[in-house]
């Protein structure tokens, strides 16, 4: 069975925002599980974050940009992950359909794939990203 975790970019302020009475990372984290992933790298930057449910990893750099908090994700997930979903909070479509959309479409989804922003599918290989759509 091919193992599908997820790599939640959660840097800064906003994650922690409510949205309906729950934080946004809480929200986001739950849509990716009820899509089909597991585990779930957070990755903080600017505030700390607690949470149940998910491994919260901290970048120092993250005002370098996103590539060094997806780094710092991916280097964070557990041996013998097949594939990740890359997403950041806060994305307004992101929803466990949305995420199952972009498992089933694979690591090579069609160009006409209605992808919802902020969310990427990647292969992996020896913990290396080999393809990002």
């Amino acid at each position: 069975m091919m193992r599908i975790a997820a790599v939640l970019l959660a840097v800064d302020e906003g994650a922690v925002a409510p949205v309906d009475g729950e934080r946004r990372v809480d929200r986001d984290v739950r849509a990716l599980r009820e899509g089909g992933c597991g585990p779930i790298v957070v990755v903080t930057g600017q505030v700390p974050i607690e949470l149940l449910g998910g491994l919260v990893v901290s970048d120092p750099r993250w005002r370098d940009g996103p590539g060094s908090s997806v780094r710092t994700g991916l280097a964070a997930l557990p041996p013998r992950t097949d594939r990740a979903v890359l997403a950041r909070t806060g994305a307004p479509d992101l929803t466990p359909g949305a995420v199952r959309q972009v498992i089933a479409a694979g690591a090579r989804p069609p160009a006409d794939l209605d992808r919802p922003a902020g969310l990427a599918f990647l292969a992996l290989h020896a913990g290396r990203a080999e393809h990002m759509s």
